[in-house]
């Protein structure tokens, strides 16, 4: 249907709304130069052009990072005993604590320390929370390295460290280093 020097290509009719998809001249792709979605008013849409810059933005910026490959990062966090004697720290459930990588990220962590703990006292560390099948080493009392790829972490999991019948209201304190990089280039991984 054309309309003046516009040509309409679809219509939507809502209960409240009819929404019109307007193409205004055709690029030489054969996609409209520029559309326009009417509802009860008018608003812009991308171009052809600018969703292909944005795009081409994006693959250049994920092609440099991808480049770089795994980087070193180092990371910390802590949490003070409760009236109980029990220390919890990172975890899904203390999303501010730095424990684990962002949603797009893979960790493989390097080495952990744990200060502040008193004489005969351990933590255990768990990926996420504490659940027999996520343990990762039970009985730490300070420094732990681990192996090549002997401990990653997958996107959005979390290291939990817990123990009890501490001194309430001593902090505990957990510090680590690890490779970073995205989930997409797991295979980089060493």
């Amino acid at each position: 249907m054309t309309t003046g020097s516009r040509q309409i290509i679809g219509i939507y009719i809502g209960f409240t709304d009819i929404i019109q998809i307007i193409c205004e001249g055709e690029s030489n792709t054969g996609f409209c130069r520029n559309s326009k979605s009417v509802v009860n008013g008018e608003f812009e849409t991308t171009t052809p052009e600018e969703l292909s810059r944005a795009l081409n933005d994006f693959g250049r910026d994920w092609v440099q990072e991808a480049a770089k490959g795994p980087r070193f990062i180092r990371f910390s966090a802590y949490a003070t005993v409760d009236s109980a004697g029990v220390v919890e720290i990172g975890g899904l459930l203390k999303p501010d604590d730095r424990t684990g990588p962002d949603q797009s990220l893979m960790w493989s962590v390097k080495r952990i320390a744990i200060s502040n703990l008193e004489a005969n006292k351990t933590v255990d560390m768990y990926i996420n929370g504490q659940n027999f099948a996520t343990l990762v080493k039970a009985g730490i009392t300070g420094y732990e390295k681990f192996g090549s790829n002997e401990l990653v972490l997958q996107p959005s999991e979390r290291l939990y460290l817990t123990g009890s019948t501490m001194t309430a209201a001593r902090s505990i304190y957990l510090s680590g280093a690890a490779l970073e990089l995205p989930a997409s280039m797991a295979h980089r991984l060493r």
